[in-house]
């Protein structure tokens, strides 16, 4: 499943995230939002006081959006990939692989 989100969501304070239906909800102390899962298509964790379940994980992994932590500067430091994201991606690299020498100088 291809991720036609188009929102990038930021998550920077104490919150728990979860997964409620098909939505992400965001848990900060009183207050929480919802989020459709389909809206998304990336999700950056920029605080180490951020909590979040594996059913989310697995779900917007499902749903091929990219989930970026960041260390205590805010930089990126990883990324999840999910294994199975396209068959598209693995042929094309078999297909570079087997160039021939001369179009791969090119």
């Amino acid at each position: 499943m291809q991720s036609n989100g188009w929102k990038s969501i930021v998550i920077n304070c104490n919150a728990g995230l979860r997964k409620s239906n098909d939505n992400l909800s965001i848990i900060m102390g009183e207050s929480s939002q919802i989020i459709p899962i389909n809206h998304i298509n990336t999700l950056i964790i920029e605080s180490e006081q951020v909590t979040i379940t594996s059913a989310l994980m697995l779900h917007l992994i499902e749903n091929n959006i990219k989930v970026i932590f960041c260390d205590k500067k805010h930089n990126p430091c990883f990324e999840t990939i999910p294994y199975h994201s396209n068959t598209y991606t693995p042929t094309r690299l078999i297909e570079q692989i087997e160039w021939d020498n001369e179009l791969k100088e090119d």
